[in-house]
């Protein structure tokens, strides 16, 4: 090993505030582990300064449920519980992620051709992800959980005074699913043109984007082209 240079961020920074996302997921995945066995947690987008979570296989949402999960999550903060970076044989890994139910993260490992893999340990609870993780639960003091539509949002540090949590905002204008009628495929390319004809980007129009949503609505896509 060489000489490092090591440059210690604020929390307001960018990069720190995706490290501390990123453990937060962790830190919600194990509650949810425990909490509920045999569901599946969902993070999806982010929206309202929050990432919108769902549940799947454990019935509706409540705020009991979203509470009881935050309360799970600093009982963990309390604990100070590490973070434990691994590198293991690929296989290996696969089979771990099989057994906690981590069925597409098993898809996506089995197409990687590398020897080895990395992931992370929390509490005996193994998960991968795209960058570095804080070094234990006891750094994540600040966040919140709050019940939001379908789901709920988490909630990290506000860049502005990172010692409370941000505060979700309103986004009323934006639909969390699809309609459940035979004109899905419609409302979805009336919804891209939208955004394509808003945004001045027409010439996405000619990507394999395009190719690949014109091989799925084509009828919806042609009647879309000649209404522009």
């Amino acid at each position: 090993f060489g000489p490092k240079q090591v440059e210690y961020l604020s929390i307001t920074s960018s990069s720190a505030q995706r490290v501390y996302i990123r453990s937060l997921c962790m830190l919600l995945y194990r509650a949810v582990y425990e909490c509920f066995p045999g569901s599946r947690l969902k993070i999806e987008h982010s929206i309202a300064r929050g990432s919108y979570c769902q549940l799947l296989n454990a019935g509706e949402i409540t705020a009991e449920k979203v509470a009881t999960l935050k309360s799970k999550m600093q009982e963990y903060v309390q604990r100070d519980l590490p973070f434990i970076r691994k590198e293991r044989i690929r296989q290996d890994v696969i089979e771990i992620f099989r057994k906690q139910g981590l069925e597409d993260k098993v898809k996506l490992l089995e197409t990687n051709h590398g020897i080895y893999a990395v992931y992370y340990s929390l509490d005996g609870v193994c998960d991968s992800y795209y960058g570095a993780m804080v070094t234990s639960t006891g750094v994540l003091k600040v966040f919140d959980l709050v019940p939001y539509e379908k789901g709920f949002l988490l909630m990290g540090p506000d860049k502005e005074n990172p010692e409370v949590p941000q505060a979700p905002i309103s986004q009323n204008k934006i639909r969390f699913w699809l309609p459940a009628s035979p004109s899905v495929s419609t409302w979805c390319c009336c919804s891209l043109s939208a955004v394509i004809i808003s945004l001045g980007l027409l010439k996405m129009l000619m990507t394999r984007d395009y190719c690949r949503i014109q091989r799925k609505y084509s009828s919806s896509v042609t009647i879309l082209i000649s209404a522009i």
